[in-house]
């Protein structure tokens, strides 16, 4: 089919027309890709940064979960170290507890006896002191039995009669000088006794002074021991709570070794997960600079056909003009 020329100019403008249409759609794309490109290369090197940022604070972390972890295993053995210095002590405590009320116990049953020793020297005493009484009367008896015994004998002695031949006569005071001696026999044993009577109340007062003595040593050890039975009391009550705090504290501490135990495993697992992260970041990076020296390839060939594409385009001008040229020759 024969084409005029001012059917080949308007098939030249055409394909002029489409040549330009085609090359700025080359731009626009060549420009996106340029910039999809840019930004898939911005993104993974911001994920290279946070991934050294994550692995910096995981190694930061695991250190710290790792002091943590030997400072709350430090804390384990101090606190089992103080569970059992505790329980010791709870121990001792309650020996000491139970031993304080057996000697309570002991100082109120020796005070039992001294008071019922108080009662019994008392008693003795009052008889002694009876007996005594007795013993004095039976004395002064014995000395008024004497007096009159010898008042009878002087009176005999002083005595006489006359017989029948004007002589005087003395009486017979052997009777009389009997009752003397009975009478002063009576009397020295009425003193010996009386004598023993008040040794026996002297030993009963003094039996008495010392149940008096020992009843107010019993007392004492009785308020001591008592004393001591209340403090014995409160050191149990505290050593009992040491206890308890002490195994509070060791159940703490067991729970903070084992939080700090399962933060090391967490941060392992966190460290394994950020290896395999790092490895597909790297494997990211050598695909993403496969495709930026692909892209860079296509890039160029792209350019290429695009200077190719301006030479057509020079030389389908040279051709429109020598239609021009042709068009005008011709009045067309």
């Amino acid at each position: 089919m024969t084409q005029t020329p001012r059917e080949a100019q308007f098939l030249i403008d055409q394909i002029e027309q489409e040549l330009m249409d085609w090359s700025r759609n080359f731009n626009v794309v060549h420009q996106e890709n340029n910039a999809q490109f840019q930004r898939a290369d911005n993104v993974v090197a911001d994920f290279r940064e946070v991934v050294a940022l994550v692995s910096s604070q995981i190694d930061d972390a695991t250190d710290h979960l790792n002091r943590v972890r030997e400072k709350s295993q430090a804390m384990c053995e101090l606190a089992a170290d103080t569970q059992d210095q505790a329980n010791r002590a709870h121990q001792h405590a309650a020996k000491v507890y139970q031993r304080s009320v057996n000697a309570a116990a002991e100082w109120r049953d020796a005070l039992q006896r001294a008071v019922q020793l108080v009662n019994r020297c008392q008693a003795a005493k009052l008889q002694a002191a009876s007996e005594v009484s007795s013993a004095q009367t039976r004395a002064q008896q014995a000395a008024n039995d004497l007096a009159h015994a010898q008042n009878a004998y002087n009176s005999c002695m002083n005595s006489w009669t006359t017989n029948s031949k004007g002589e005087r006569q003395r009486p017979n005071c052997s009777s009389d000088a009997s009752r003397v001696t009975n009478a002063r026999h009576h009397l020295d044993s009425a003193r010996r006794h009386l004598n023993q009577c008040e040794f026996e109340l002297q030993q009963a007062i003094d039996q008495l002074n010392a149940a008096f003595i020992k009843q107010q040593s019993c007392e004492n050890g009785v308020a001591k021991t008592e004393e001591a039975l209340v403090y014995a009391q409160q050191a149990r009550d505290r050593a009992s709570q040491a206890s308890n705090s002490a195994s509070e504290a060791r159940q703490w501490a067991d729970e903070a070794w084992q939080q700090a135990e399962s933060g090391v495993r967490l941060a392992q697992d966190m460290q394994s997960q950020h290896n395999i992260a790092s490895q597909q970041t790297a494997l990211a990076e050598e695909d993403v600079a496969d495709a930026l020296q692909d892209h860079a390839a296509f890039a160029r060939a792209l350019e290429e056909y695009q200077r190719r594409q301006w030479q057509a385009r020079e030389e389908l001008g040279d051709a429109f003009e020598a239609l021009r040229q042709i068009n005008s020759k011709e009045g067309l």
